[in-house]
């Protein structure tokens, strides 16, 4: 698990003396892995802990991203179980109907040798891709096709998330489920089903919101996806209502780098 150096460690300590023999931080999960740079925390939310066991005592708080308003990660308690060792419990709200990238930093300090290091905490991804509509949603009549186009900007990408809110429009009678075909062109398949066509089940509905909100994992076999990859949704043509979709978002799952059980100031 790397812990980098805390940039602004200056607020509580200052990080200056190189003279200071640096400590070493070895963090945990609870089923007792080694934790890498981050904690990755679901997009479903969760109650969990860690264990911290450093060189010396610490004081260990969360300090969240700038720009953030909720406070969508917290420390519910940080037990000393040793000199040098802790359980820090926290929890973590659910993302919600979007999987826009959240984070933060457990920082631990050392007043006695003056020094900080830290942790990224994240929830979430970075979107590369989002298309939106006019009027804030699509319609896509019974048996029409709607394409994005080429999806410019995730040719490198090998690992994602698709996202979208999708909802059949609540005509008199209409009343279950209605399906709905989303199909990847360029190279790319569902994980879940290793194909490149998903159809799902949409309820009718007069809003968007977490009931239909849709996200589906796609990969390309370790490869990168086609410079000409499209996203497209489709209605079969015996259904009795049109499907609207909200914004179309893709957001990349960066790959894990080999993690290390812990971290001093010497380490690379």
């Amino acid at each position: 698990m790397a812990i980098a150096l805390l940039p602004c460690a200056a607020l509580l300590c200052s990080c200056a003396e190189k003279n200071a023999a640096p400590g070493r931080i070895y963090v945990t999960a609870a089923d007792g892995t080694s934790i890498q740079k981050t904690v990755y925390v679901p997009l479903e939310g969760e109650s969990s802990s860690l264990t911290v066991r450093a060189e010396e005592d610490v004081e260990i708080f969360y300090k969240q991203a700038q720009g953030l308003t909720e406070d969508w990660f917290t420390i519910s308690d940080i037990r000393r179980d040793a000199p040098g060792e802790y359980t820090v419990s926290y929890t973590a709200k659910p993302l919600g109907n979007t999987l826009d990238l959240r984070s933060g930093s457990l920082c631990f300090v050392s007043p006695d040798s003056y020094l900080g290091a830290f942790l990224s905490v994240r929830q979430g991804y970075k979107k590369i891709w989002q298309k939106t509509f006019s009027g804030n949603e699509l319609a896509v009549a019974p048996g029409k096709t709607w394409t994005s186009g080429t999806l410019e900007g995730i040719s490198s990408i090998q690992d994602a998330w698709i996202s979208f809110n999708a909802k059949a429009d609540p005509l008199p009678g209409n009343a279950g489920l209605f399906p709905l075909v989303v199909s990847l062109d360029g190279g790319a398949s569902f994980v879940d089903i290793n194909r490149s066509s998903y159809e799902l089940d949409v309820q009718a509905g007069e809003t968007f919101g977490a009931d239909n909100f849709f996200k589906l994992h796609i990969n390309n076999g370790g490869r990168v996806f086609s410079s000409e990859s499209t996203v497209s949704f489709s209605v079969p043509a015996e259904l009795s209502s049109v499907i609207r979709i909200g914004s179309v978002s893709i957001y990349e799952i960066p790959v894990e780098s080999n993690g290390i059980t812990g971290i001093s100031e010497s380490d690379e």
